[in-house]
């Protein structure tokens, strides 16, 4: 559920505050490059004579090119393409309550906490052991999520292009509810 959420808030970020923050999400990509070669140069340099050395000199340029964009104040890169966190990019682009929903839940999954793990302890059938998978358990959630992640993508894609989808944005909404409010 996380990367949905992450997804949608990268689109809507970027719908809703243009430039710089739509260049930065796409600019990105060249920090990642760079990181992953530093990681090679640093750690495991026998592969750098299997790696072009134009390759690796159109990184550095590329990487250098976008460096300052990326950049705390004290010089050190922050960690995200985006100088804001996702809480705060839910809180700007309306989808703080679609967060607040989402997040907790799904994060306890994702990092492994004490309270994550207990959620896959199925008492009923052994209190001291983590059920085996799969299971049905949460569907609804990871569902319900991922489909209003992708109802406000459509949005932003047909925002961003003034593109009309064959579905409208209030049907799609009116189709999310009709799915999901019997749901228990």
């Amino acid at each position: 559920m996380i990367p949905r959420v992450t997804l949608a808030l990268n689109d809507l970020t970027g719908r809703a505050y243009a430039n710089p923050e739509c260049d930065n999400y796409v600019n990105w990509y060249l920090v990642e490059k760079y990181k992953e070669l530093t990681y090679v140069r640093e750690h495991i340099p026998e592969l750098l004579p299997n790696i072009d050395p134009d390759t690796t000199a159109s990184i550095d340029k590329e990487y250098q090119a976008v460096k300052a964009s990326f950049q705390k104040p004290n010089g050190d890169l922050r960690s995200s393409w985006s100088g804001l966190d996702l809480a705060e990019r839910a809180a700007k682009t309306g989808f703080a309550d679609t967060y607040k929903l989402i997040n907790p839940l799904s994060s306890v999954f994702i990092h492994a906490t004490v309270g994550g793990l207990a959620r896959h302890f199925d008492t009923g059938k052994d209190e001291d052991r983590i059920s085996i998978p799969p299971s049905l358990k949460y569907c609804k959630e990871a569902l319900s999520g991922g489909h209003v992640c992708m109802c406000r993508m459509v949005e932003t894609i047909a925002q961003t292009f003034a593109w009309t989808p064959v579905h409208s944005i209030d049907i799609l909404g009116k189709d999310f509810n009709y799915a999901w409010a019997k749901v228990s």
